[in-house]
């Protein structure tokens, strides 16, 4: 199969240096390297070359079968040697890494025959039961971290091999086996994955691994609709925050649906893992880095409600009170942040300071700053709206009532809430006539900290209040603390509607936080 760039974050990490070098004067009248790449057929086979010098990190790119002029020294050489197969689409790859000394005119062959065939295995998958799935192989070889000293192959399982060098510590090799199966169980279509991954120091001797699926981690992933406008379609599942740059490289075949919501259910081998997920609508999900442990069970949620801020309280500093909103709407599960468009308004004593409008894209936008003159209580309001139109979690408000000094640089008082509905379907819907238990988490966040200390804050009291009518009425709710976080009970009406949602947190120095989601979930 045509060998493909291993994703976008090494397409990304290479783009600085795919360029070939020119040879200085130097170079050219002294040493040179020509290296001759063999296919598996036999043939000769132009190839890319990746050279680094081992000292000084400088990178050459070239084609095999050329002669390019480099200083002397000990370079090391990547490529994948591609061998054409009956078409040329079809082919298979050849991984190599090695470190040649160069002196003069030198000349190098590598030979993709000598070659052993990359695999994994899954008992889970031998036999009839692998046949319904879909696989896929990556594969990376890496001089040392150095991004530029990558090669990587994407193809079919059966078609990657790497020629054996296991006395150079030097390189690192890895590789990623992924099974991706669609199965229809009552009615409703799920699916299962495999994600097997391995490296090694030195190109191995074999390069096999067997695996039993009781000894992978399980992570179930759940895809809700509501919180994008249309549900996420795909999910990426690979290897993050490894020891070595070529485990960071390789990745799996994706969960693919146009349409949702839907269950997955992924087997992993132990480690870290980023978990990501893409739709249409550009409000893509990123998980922070998940470590995943042998024999045990996990579980990640896509979409579910209840979007709100995340971060983002306000900071005296410099005489000047700045405001980040870039984290008003976001997915507390993920730490995923939506689009918006904010109108943020901070006075003094009735009177309007400053008022702006901000739009946020891909977690960043303008700064909130305003020159203050004197000490007093301050209120800051941000009216936030997606960027995006989403069913749910369309409108979040944010009013904090402050003490702020010009001359005490701190993170003001105030908090920000997380709302999490037990209960809901893949929907994001509340039954009807039923009790809904919701979850709230006080947090103290800003995106604005350089260092300022955080103010002193004791919660003297926190309400809840919900409303079913677009936030015309508003009802208070029965609220209980429970370990770290509140619950409150959200009683709903015997019709289809939406659920907006509302906290007031006072601290025992009078500060207060109003914070209030619009069409928080659903009901029927």
């Amino acid at each position: 199969m045509r060998r493909i760039p291993l994703g976008l974050a090494v397409a990304t990490a290479l783009v600085p240096v795919l360029g070939t070098l020119s040879a200085t004067p130097a170079q050219a009248a002294g040493s040179s390297l020509t290296v001759t790449t063999i296919g598996r057929n036999g043939a000769k086979i132009t190839s890319d070359l990746n050279l680094v010098n081992t000292r000084t990190g400088k990178y050459v790119s070239a084609k095999s079968g050329r002669r390019v002029s480099l200083a002397k020294g000990l370079w090391s050489v990547t490529v994948d040697i591609e061998t054409p197969n009956t078409s040329p689409y079809l082919m298979s790859d050849t991984l190599v890494g090695v470190r040649y000394s160069v002196t003069g005119n030198n000349k190098l062959t590598l030979d993709a025959r000598r070659g052993k065939l990359v695999r994994s295995s899954v008992d889970a998958l031998s036999g009839a039961a692998g046949k319904q799935y879909r696989s896929l192989q990556t594969a990376a070889v890496c001089s040392g971290d150095d991004s530029s000293g990558l090669a990587g192959a994407y193809n079919v399982p059966g078609q990657i091999y790497e020629v054996p060098n296991p006395g150079s510590t030097y390189f690192h090799f890895a590789w990623l086996d992924s099974w991706v199966s669609d199965e229809l169980v009552n009615g409703k279509t799920t699916q299962t994955a495999y994600y097997v991954t391995r490296a090694t120091t030195g190109m191995p001797t074999t390069p096999s691994a067997s695996y039993r699926r009781s000894g992978l981690a399980k992570v179930a992933l759940w895809v809700r609709s509501g919180e994008t406008a249309t549900p996420t379609g795909e999910i990426n599942v690979g290897p993050t925050d490894r020891s070595t740059l070529c485990e960071d490289m390789v990745y799996g075949s994706a969960f693919v649906r146009t349409t949702g919501p839907y269950n997955a259910t992924a087997y992993v081998t132990p480690g870290d893992w980023s978990l990501n997920g893409y739709n249409s609508d550009g409000d893509n999900v990123y998980t922070n880095g998940r470590t995943f442990k042998a024999g045990h069970s996990y579980g990640q949620a896509f979409g579910a409600a209840v979007y709100g801020p995340t971060s983002g309280l306000p900071v005296v500093a410099n005489r000047s009170l700045t405001y980040n909103p870039e984290q008003t709407i976001g997915d507390d599960h993920t730490q995923t942040n939506v689009d918006t468009h904010n109108k943020i308004t901070l006075s003094l004593g009735g009177k309007v300071l400053k008022s702006q409008t901000i739009t946020t894209k891909y977690g960043s936008g303008g700064t909130f700053s305003v020159h203050l003159a004197k000490a007093g209580w301050y209120v800051l309001t941000d009216s936030s709206t997606r960027v995006h139109a989403a069913p749910l979690s369309s409108t979040v408000t944010l009013d904090w009532h402050f003490h702020a000094d010009p001359k005490h640089s701190q993170v003001s008082p105030g908090y920000l809430t997380t709302f999490n509905p037990a209960g809901l379907n893949s929907s994001n819907s509340a039954p009807e006539r039923s009790t809904t238990s919701v979850a709230i988490s006080v947090l103290r966040s800003t995106a604005e900290w350089q260092g300022e200390p955080f103010a002193a804050e004791h919660i003297k009291s926190l309400k809840v209040y919900a409303s079913h009518d677009g936030g015309k009425t508003w009802h208070a709710l029965s609220v209980r603390k429970s370990g770290s976080q509140w619950v409150a009970k959200v009683p709903e009406p015997g019709s289809k509607g939406l659920v907006a949602l509302r906290t007031v947190v006072v601290d025992t120095a009078g500060a207060s936080s109003t914070e209030s989601v619009y069409r928080a979930f659903n009901v029927g």
